[in-house]
């Protein structure tokens, strides 16, 4: 009987344990709600300018309005996943039962390394030093095989193959093109000093095969359209799950695959026709102006300038995806959780090198702490004291 007894006081006591981490959860969750809402407005008030117009003013105002609940949405998700988030299961893909796929799934993109860990692995290396040679053809060879490999269901390694081209274009195709672009000018123009410049022959965009260079870009223009319209497709399988004490009520822009960057698909194809219209603009006039076949014209070292041109205009023109390759404006306009993939290349979300010490999965309330507060409790209701309240002394004549 005394054994059934102290059985059931553990268990009451576990009941409460569990009884008041609810309560605290829902309590922390409905306090922290509050003071988010609260931000809007202090970031509106300390942001405005008495010099300010009113029209840089109200759109000031309506930034903030327009992007905040997309903000807040994950912060309050953050904190319900910490509060009550439990994994996801496994699901593995097509991909996973590859070893090929696996393999170099896990060694380009895995799940438990950092970017130290990441320079340790010779197959990294290798394959970006590969990546890298001035080889035509060979960078869109590199983009299609990552496309083949890569868990096409997923919504943020869709995210991540578009925006390691669109992303960095900017950079790559515009900035960096532009200088590159510049002092070959100077090299075939300025440097020689002569009236008869040489740039038929060491121009920009004259380097390697014209063929393999369009084939290349066409490619990679392709395979990144295809990315977006497999999308809406996709599934978020990074993002936890709540085990069922909080309540969390996802809003549409959160439930959209891809978030704000869908919008930017028809920025992209606009943006692409233009540049098409302008090479084949200066391919229509060098024709006409040559008197030659289509064939001629189409080797002409004009044309070969003028797509070189397209290219850096293009780049330019991608600079809205640049905003999406910075980390927090990431997972704020696009809602996706980081993924990669672990030893079985399965999708999982990116967890890091394990570090020493870890609380992750310290308890909100301890049974020791539950315990005394019990005690405190039923110290209240029986004696008619407060908490704390200690007994009273004697009573002196």
């Amino acid at each position: 009987a005394v054994g059934i007894g102290a059985a059931a006081l553990e268990q009451k006591a576990l009941d409460f344990k569990e009884t008041l981490e609810i309560w605290l959860k829902i309590k922390i969750q409905a306090k922290l709600e509050m003071l988010v809402d609260r931000i809007p407005p202090i970031l509106k008030n300390s942001l405005d300018d008495p010099y300010m117009p009113r029209c840089a003013s109200r759109i000031k105002d309506r930034a903030i309005d327009n992007v905040w609940p997309d903000i807040r949405d994950e912060i309050m998700w953050e904190v319900a996943v910490f509060l009550d988030g439990e994994t996801k299961p496994e699901c593995a893909d097509l991909g996973a039962a590859c070893l090929c796929c696996r393999f170099f799934r896990y060694h380009l993109f895995p799940c438990d390394k950092s970017f130290w860990g990441h320079i340790k692995d010779p197959v990294f290396i290798l394959f970006t030093l590969v990546s890298l040679a001035p080889i035509s053809g060979l960078c869109s060879l590199i983009f299609l095989f990552i496309f083949l490999i890569i868990d096409r269901g997923d919504e943020y390694q869709l995210l991540q193959f578009i925006l390691q081209f669109k992303g960095t274009q900017f950079i790559s195709h515009g900035v960096i093109r532009t200088l590159v672009g510049f002092f070959m000018y100077v090299s075939c123009v300025t440097a020689v000093a002569q009236s008869n410049h040489d740039c038929e022959e060491q121009g920009p965009g004259l380097a390697g095969s014209f063929e393999a260079i369009i084939g290349g870009w066409v490619v990679q223009i392709i395979l990144v359209w295809w990315a977006f319209c497999l999308l809406p497709c996709s599934e978020d399988k990074g993002r936890s799950q709540l085990s069922g004490v909080l309540e969390f009520e996802q809003s549409s822009r959160m439930q959209k695959q891809g978030g704000w960057i869908m919008y930017l698909l028809i920025w992209d194809v606009f943006a692409l026709i233009g540049c098409t219209a302008g090479v084949i603009y200066v391919l229509v006039a060098r024709e006409q102006a040559l008197d030659q076949g289509y064939d001629e014209t189409y080797d002409d070292w004009a044309v070969k300038h003028a797509f070189y041109a397209g290219q850096v205009v293009y780049g330019y023109l991608s600079m809205p995806f640049f905003f999406f390759t910075l980390p927090i404006l990431r997972n704020v306009l696009t809602h996706a959780v980081p993924t990669a993939y672990n030893r079985k290349g399965i999708t999982c979300k990116i967890t890091g090198p394990e570090k020493r010490g870890d609380r992750s999965e310290e308890e909100l309330v301890t049974q020791q702490e539950s315990n005394s507060i019990l005690q405190d409790i039923k110290s209240l209701f029986w004696s008619g004291k407060s908490v704390g309240e200690g007994n009273p002394g004697p009573s002196t004549a």
